[in-house]
């Protein structure tokens, strides 16, 4: 999702427990992070230590926050509930002037272009929670994007098409990384 500097931008999440049920009972967090600046906000300023703003439930299992990037950038931002991991990846303007037209790539985008199956999952097929990935412009280096892994092993970044290096990384596990064309 692409937004312009000084807009405000509703963060929010709906918590369900393992039956589906809305829980406002829930303590939800959200990390912002400036994958340009390399910085974190904490609801007040930015700062370089990691930092987590506590999500306030406004009814029906809804959690919210509200961001307003005062920059240009591309921000990862990354909500986690006592059972649940969600992550996205917002960018403020002049993504045109950077390579063209943002687009949606998930987990699902280069299975179907070229069979690489990146829905991230152990050796016994279950879910791996909160693996980071990053897409890099392949000649600058730049970090174009950062996603994590949710609960069901899947994940999702904008970036505009390109060709790009995509690096998988967890403690614990060995990273993985590979070059893939964004059409």
């Amino acid at each position: 999702m692409f937004v312009d500097v000084g807009q405000e931008y509703q963060v929010q999440a709906t918590i369900t427990d393992s039956t589906g049920g809305l829980v406002g009972d829930d303590t939800v967090i959200v990390s912002i992070y400036d994958t340009r600046r390399k910085i974190y906000f904490n609801g007040i300023i930015w700062t370089e230590d990691e930092c987590e703003i506590t999500m306030p439930h406004i009814g029906s299992g809804v959690y919210s926050f509200v961001f307003v990037p005062e920059t240009e950038s591309i921000f990862s931002l990354t909500i986690r509930a006592t059972n649940n991991i969600y992550s996205q990846i917002i960018g403020i303007e002049s993504m045109k002037e950077n390579g063209g037209i943002p687009i949606k790539i998930d987990s699902s985008l280069f299975l179907n272009q070229d069979g690489t199956n990146s829905i991230l999952l152990d050796i016994n097929s279950n879910p791996i929670i909160g693996v980071k990935i990053s897409c890099y412009n392949k000649d600058t280096k730049e970090i174009i994007g950062v996603s994590q892994s949710n609960q069901t092993g899947e994940w999702s970044m904008m970036i505009p098409q390109g060709t790009y290096f995509f690096t998988f990384e967890k403690d614990g596990f060995i990273s993985v990384s590979f070059e893939r064309t964004v059409l």
